[in-house]
């Protein structure tokens, strides 16, 4: 099911290299989750804290497949399924809460 979260939101990076916008959200510190796959935590905090020294939108994309990277890769583990259940989830509350306006 996450895998198929993961693709259907834009998980899978794009002919481009793009990965949905919720990975480079994360990644410059808009959104919060509270992330339970180990790997990701500290990947997500180094992340954020290059983002903060090099906010340039290139470096931010790169980050956020970086990070997008780490969960394809590992998907197979059940806190990183978990956490992109949980990103994933957030996202869809955002895309309601955004239509509702």
């Amino acid at each position: 099911m996450a895998k198929a979260q993961l693709a259907a939101a834009g998980g899978a990076a794009t002919a481009g290299g793009a990965v949905h916008p919720v990975w480079s959200e994360l990644v410059s510190g808009q959104r919060r989750c509270n992330l339970q796959f180990l790997a990701g935590k500290i990947l997500l905090r180094r992340l954020e804290q290059a983002v903060r020294e090099n906010p340039l939108p290139g470096h931010v994309a790169a980050c956020a497949r970086e990070l997008h990277a780490l969960y394809a890769n590992n998907r197979n583990i059940p806190a990183a399924r978990n956490d992109v259940k949980v990103i994933m989830a957030q996202e869809e509350g955002g895309e309601r809460r955004r239509r509702a306006k």
